[in-house]
């Protein structure tokens, strides 16, 4: 039963910490927006948010929403930069 608690609060801990930080990022993102900036860091937030809120409710669709972030960065990034290192 121990285990499950820390479980469960691992969940919160890490649902919080995503929320908070698409919170974060979605504001900065609108900003830079308004700054004739990329949108990427909007969309990239809401996707965090949306990951947290999920995983606070223990949903296994945070986990879809996650690999979608994450697979939009590597394409944002690779389209800002290309692979010139």
């Amino acid at each position: 039963m121990l285990a499950v608690q820390r479980s469960s609060t691992a969940l919160r801990v890490t649902g919080l910490i995503f929320a908070l930080m698409g919170a974060a990022l979605g504001a900065g993102g609108v900003w830079l927006l308004r700054l004739d900036g990329s949108p990427y860091y909007v969309a990239a937030g809401v996707g965090y948010l949306f990951s947290g809120v999920l995983l606070l409710n223990r949903r296994a669709a945070s986990q879809w929403v996650y690999t979608v972030l994450i697979i939009g960065t590597l394409i944002w990034a690779v389209s800002e930069s290309g692979f010139d290192f």
